[in-house]
């Protein structure tokens, strides 16, 4: 159901197969826009289909702490990247979106 949301612990990230948007091989493509970003505002920076069901959300502060920087790709659009591998603990919410 849209707006439903469930709480996780710990966020593993893979590494990314694809150098679309990212910094450096292997990073994982993030957005500052949030679970109430439109389907046109995620596809304007290449997030399509399936992959704009969920929104998974954790803080650039969290993330530094724990040793996991967010860089930015094209920031003024709200596109960064983290390390692939990254692991975050702490408590997020995942979103669904519709």
């Amino acid at each position: 159901m849209p707006g439903q949301t469930t709480f996780t612990t710990r966020l593993s990230f893979g590494f990314g197969t694809t150098d679309f948007l990212v910094i450096l091989p292997g990073d994982i493509f993030v957005t500052t826009l949030g679970p109430q970003a439109t389907e046109g505002q995620l596809t304007q920076i290449g997030v399509f289909g399936d992959k704009q069901q969920f929104a998974v959300q954790f803080g650039e502060e969290l993330a530094f702490r724990q040793g996991v920087r967010v860089r930015g790709v094209i920031p003024e659009r709200g596109i960064y990247s983290i390390p692939g591998g990254s692991l975050l603990v702490g408590l997020f919410p995942l979103i669904r979106r519709f």
